[in-house]
């Protein structure tokens, strides 16, 4: 299991997360690059976890 957890920034254009802790799940190694690539497009740069 990977995860990314990020804190979105509350000026972010993310307007439903601005400010808030997120974390996304991800199954393979290209999902959790698309998941980094969405907290990016948000202002977030995420932490990654592996279990």
């Amino acid at each position: 299991m990977r995860r990314i957890t990020a804190k979105v920034p509350t000026t972010s254009p993310a307007k439903a997360l601005a400010g808030r802790r997120v974390t996304l799940p991800a199954d393979t190694d290209q999902a959790l690059i698309r998941r980094a690539d969405e907290l990016a497009r948000a202002g977030a740069t995420g932490r990654i976890t592996t279990r």
